[in-house]
């Protein structure tokens, strides 16, 4: 039997309730309630790290370690003015060290604008990924 997606139940018996459904949130919000396991092959990955994230509650530090365990950068906007993975106005060294790395090898990127240019070295500098 196929899932129902948001019910909490495992109508395909898996062993993981609305499996294949999406994930109920944005992996970069943390609204207070679990993810959902097999959402996401990120979701899969932190959960395994950090079962607290599926089991109780998707937090802050779940929110960060999408970058940290899954390599992703769409959720980086610490202190910065804007994601990452987003084109937009210059972002400002030692808002996050990914930020740093490409600002020291491409100041066009902190000095005039974060073009497309920059959001792809975000995995040339980084190592990391943008969806």
């Amino acid at each position: 039997m196929p899932e129902t997606c948001g019910n909490g139940l495992d109508e395909d018996c898996n062993g993981t309730a609305d499996d294949g459904c999406g994930c109920p949130f944005d992996l970069c919000s943390s609204p207070g309630s679990p993810q959902t396991p097999g959402c996401d092959p990120c979701v899969d990955s932190v959960c395994a790290v950090d079962p607290f994230c599926c089991s109780f509650q998707w937090d802050g530090i779940c929110v960060g370690e999408v970058e940290s365990v899954c390599l992703r950068a769409d959720c980086i906007s610490p202190s910065c003015d804007h994601l990452l993975c987003d084109a937009g106005t210059p972002l400002v060294v030692g808002c996050h060290t990914c930020v740093d790395d490409i600002c020291a090898a491409d100041p066009f990127c902190c000095s005039v604008s974060w073009d497309g240019i920059c959001v792809g070295e975000v995995g040339s500098v980084c190592g990391l990924t943008c969806p």
